[in-house]
């Protein structure tokens, strides 16, 4: 947002998105992805053009991100790209899905972002203390002023 807040996929506004930089970026990966395999870079690259392509967050085609975050995985095994693959399989799949395949995931305690997506599943699946749990986690982790400023609006409305 304009105080650099981090605001999440489904809940930005895409009319302010630059739809022509957009449709350029999509031009040149296709380009890139005629000439061979693709590399990490033009998957995470194809990743985005799949959000960005998307008229709006519920019509993003989340299969498609699976597929692309299951390659990039073959391709970097790390647990990064096995959190965000379990973010965009519980859109896909449902939260339960993603549920699972975060908790196969390990050694990422000191990363706040996969505590969040831990808490945003919990809060999906109905588990308000859970959710609370993992925000506050999230929020032990070391991180900076925009992401500890969103992580707390998103923990207090979990709060009656």
């Amino acid at each position: 947002d304009e105080n650099g807040t981090p605001v999440l996929m489904a809940d930005q506004n895409r009319d302010l998105w630059d739809h022509d930089a957009i449709a350029e970026a999509d031009e040149l990966l296709n380009r890139a992805l005629r000439l061979g395999s693709p590399d990490p870079y033009q998957l995470q690259a194809a990743i985005a053009c799949v959000h960005g392509l998307a008229p709006t967050a519920e019509e993003t085609d989340w299969q498609e991100i699976v597929l692309l975050y299951d390659r990039l995985f073959e391709m970097q095994p790390s647990p990064v790209v096995a959190v965000n693959r379990a973010i965009a399989l519980a859109e896909f799949e449902g939260d339960e899905a993603g549920w699972h395949a975060l908790e196969l995931v390990d050694g990422m305690d000191h990363w706040h972002f996969f505590h969040a997506a831990r808490a945003e599943l919990l809060r999906r699946m109905g588990d308000s203390a859970g959710a609370r749990s993992a925000y506050e986690q999230a929020l032990a982790c070391k991180l900076g002023p925009t992401d500890a400023r969103f992580l707390e609006d998103r923990l207090s409305s979990l709060r009656p």
